[in-house]
């Protein structure tokens, strides 16, 4: 995180302020040149930045006002100041209150680290682990998170689970500082160092009562014809998105069935059912071993998706990012054995 001052600033020159330059008295055009500031936080107040997690928490400007004994006007004008500074809109007025842009969802966080730092200013903590936050699809975070908690003994980790679509959407947001994920990275993240650290295994899993039906692995495609398939859908921005599981069976060669946002609930669900889900064999692992769960082998199909771990090279250091690597190349390693 980048780090600013807060407070007034007395030393501010008129070059850091608007120099306009006006057309002779009585001429259709008023203002000729404009030269825009330069983006300057050193008058942002620590009470605005607690204004706007007051607004977060409340989802209200009124209820904010409210919590903080102020009038809404004054909210409003904080959080238009605020906007002001940084210049980005941060919420939106809407019918049920107040709802954040993405600019203010990925401000909400840093905020909360500048207070979190305060209050150990304030407690006279000269020394606190340091956080890391990692992104990765819901799967990958269940495997591989706690063995990267391992390798980093003196980091707290923050794990953020989020769909594919949405980690490629957002990387420069500030958001998070690694990301674990499958597939090409490079184009997505062409200023992040990337490092290939082993591939995932897909196939096909259901339950042991429909692998009977199934009949001895390896199996045809063509006994496939009349299984329903859970696939995978994701909320993006209110929109419900379809997504594809890489199964070798298009969408027009196979039943779908139901359609649910994680992996660990498709699994569940098919585990008790007679739906199948093809998918990362080592998110199901624990059921597997359980016997709720069966991989079954089809003829043709052997399916792997590249492992990729993206670092932003400015928040993370090279022994870090190359723990890191190494953590993951092990428990890829050991998850396909």
């Amino acid at each position: 995180m980048r780090a600013y001052d807060f407070g007034l600033d007395s030393s501010l020159s008129r070059a850091s302020f608007p120099q306009r330059t006006f057309a002779p008295k009585g001429s259709s055009l008023r203002v000729v040149n404009e030269r825009r500031p330069r983006a300057d936080l050193t008058d942002l107040r620590i009470g605005d930045l607690a204004t706007f997690l007051a607004v977060v928490r409340a989802r209200s400007i009124t209820r904010a006002a409210r919590e903080l004994d102020v009038t809404a006007s004054q909210v409003s004008k904080t959080i238009a100041r605020i906007e002001g500074r940084i210049g980005r809109e941060l919420v939106r007025r809407g019918a049920r209150g107040v709802e954040l842009t993405e600019a203010g969802e990925s401000s909400v966080p840093l905020v909360e680290t500048i207070f979190e730092q305060l209050g150990r200013m304030e407690r006279h903590e000269t020394e606190s682990p340091a956080m890391l936050t990692i992104a990765a699809p819901s799967f990958l975070c269940a495997v591989l998170l706690p063995a990267l908690i391992a390798a980093l003994p003196q980091h707290r980790v923050r794990g953020l689970e989020l769909p594919p679509a949405a980690l490629r959407a957002h990387p420069s947001d500030g958001v998070f500082d690694v990301l674990v994920v499958t597939g090409s990275a490079k184009r997505m993240l062409p200023a992040w160092s990337v490092l290939p650290v082993g591939s995932v295994r897909k196939g096909l899993l259901c339950s042991p009562k429909l692998a009977e039906k199934l009949g001895k692995a390896p199996i045809s495609p063509k006994a496939l014809v009349d299984v329903a398939f859970i696939t995978p859908v994701y909320n993006l921005n209110g929109q419900l998105v379809p997504a594809e599981d890489d199964c070798p069976l298009a969408a027009g060669e196979r039943r779908t069935g139901h359609e649910v946002q994680t992996l660990a609930c498709a699994l569940e669900t098919a585990a008790e059912s007679e739906y199948a889900v093809f998918g990362p064999v080592c998110a199901a692992r624990r059921l597997i071993e359980a016997g709720m769960i069966v991989e079954v082998a089809v003829k043709g199909w052997d399916v792997r998706e590249e492992c990729v771990l993206a670092v932003n090279p400015d928040r993370i250091l090279s022994r870090i990012r190359n723990a890191l690597a190494e953590a993951l190349a092990q428990r890829l390693k050991d998850l396909d054995a």
